[in-house]
């Protein structure tokens, strides 16, 4: 296995390392502690060079966490290769009693999006596994142009997680708005409608670096949290 440069490391965040259920097993309990490392290993000073450092090592240079191990065999794509733009014009139909376009219509663009850059890494048919975040900064009215820039963040064994980033473009001004941000998980399935393996994502400039190390500790936050709702929900049957 190859050694992580410490020197690079920033401590995870202090509400992760609190573990205050107790396990049924030690199994799970040998995972959380697993995933802590992993999670303590993987968090690389973004924001901050080291002397003699950089906080975006070279292509081929990436810290072991940023290779997807689950899927070896399968050659790397870059994120270009996923990035997608999708283009529409809000119309009335869209719109709620207060002249904004409704918050669900412009989920559903965003999950077509996504569809569209999961499914150009992956070369499969590929589904929504569900949404991680969806947070709104700006409104959107009717005439506006709302433009959907997608791409592959992400990728473990079978699953991709996919950034979104909607705008919107008022056409009579050319004034160009952020209107929220989306992280989105997808499966790839087989021609059996199995989940299938997918290329691992080759992060090819800083910026892409430093969104799939974001993306890995969301992936591994999401992990943690499984673990300890499936200890709680064991730990409040055995007490009825």
């Amino acid at each position: 296995m190859d050694e992580v440069d410490y020197s690079l490391v920033v401590p995870f965040h202090e509400g992760f390392e609190r573990f205050d259920v107790a396990f049924e097993n030690e199994r799970d309990q040998r995972l959380v502690s697993r995933l802590r490392l992993n999670c303590a290993s993987s968090v690389l000073a973004m924001y901050t060079r080291l002397p003699g450092k950089s906080c975006a090592p070279p292509r081929g240079e990436l810290e072991p966490a940023m290779r997807n191990e689950a899927a070896p065999t399968l050659p790397g794509k870059p994120v270009s290769a996923s990035a997608s733009v999708l283009a529409t014009l809000m119309e009335p139909a869209a719109a709620n009693p207060m002249g904004n376009i409704h918050g669900g219509h412009i989920m559903k663009l965003t999950d077509q999006a996504a569809a569209a850059a999961a499914i150009r890494h992956a070369r499969k048919i590929c589904v929504t596994a569900s949404i991680d975040r969806l947070d709104f900064v700006n409104p959107v009215h009717v005439g506006d142009m709302v433009v959907l820039k997608s791409a592959v963040n992400y990728t473990h064994r079978t699953s991709m997680e996919v950034g979104v980033r909607i705008e919107a473009e008022r056409l009579e001004t050319g004034e160009r708005m952020h209107v929220a941000t989306a992280y989105l998980i997808f499966v790839a399935l087989d021609s059996q409608g199995r989940p299938s393996p997918v290329p691992p994502i080759l992060p090819e400039t800083e910026s892409e670096r430093v969104r799939y190390r974001q993306a890995d500790l969301r992936y591994r936050s999401r992990q943690a949290q499984r673990l300890q709702e499936r200890a709680l929900g064991r730990s409040s049957e055995e007490r009825r």
